[in-house]
């Protein structure tokens, strides 16, 4: 089974729960998750199941880093976007408007709510370019030096 998003409906549903329900938008929930999840992550390494955990883990694992890590200033947004790669622009959006403060965390400026949302986007342009461009081109290279050691192979 592969790691796509059609497979992950479960996850992407906790997930979506976790952003509707306004008390579990939280740092404390989310270091709550943390320690949760990486007692799964534990498990299923015995198991040797530890890639099909952090596939279907890794979306859910991101949002509690996301609900856990700083949000006051723009050096925040680096951290954030390398941290939670996974979470689309709508994930991070939903999470990031339900969250709550703790008490005495400062409040997340709204540019800066908006640049970790546009950064996601900007990774996501990224990422198609790359595929559109750049992979076949580096295909059809392959490709060429194939012909060529097969033909040099045949001399």
């Amino acid at each position: 089974m592969s790691c796509g998003s059609g497979d992950s409906q479960g996850i992407l549903s906790l997930l979506s729960t976790l952003s509707a329900h306004k008390p579990h938008c939280i740092g404390t929930w989310g270091a709550r998750l943390r320690v949760r999840l990486s007692r799964i992550e534990v498990w299923a390494e015995k198991q040797g199941l530890e890639l099909a955990a952090d596939c279907h883990l890794a979306r859910l694992s991101q949002a509690a880093a996301l609900l856990v890590a700083p949000k006051v200033v723009p050096g925040d947004i680096t951290v954030i976007s390398s941290d939670c790669f996974k979470l689309n622009s709508l994930q991070l959006r939903a999470l990031l408007e339900k969250y709550e403060l703790e008490p005495g965390e400062p409040p997340i400026p709204l540019a800066l709510k908006e640049s970790i949302v546009s950064v996601s986007v900007v990774v996501v342009v990224l990422v198609v370019v790359v595929l559109v461009v750049v992979v076949p081109r580096v295909v059809v290279l392959m490709f060429v030096v194939m012909m060529v050691m097969c033909s040099v192979s045949r001399s």
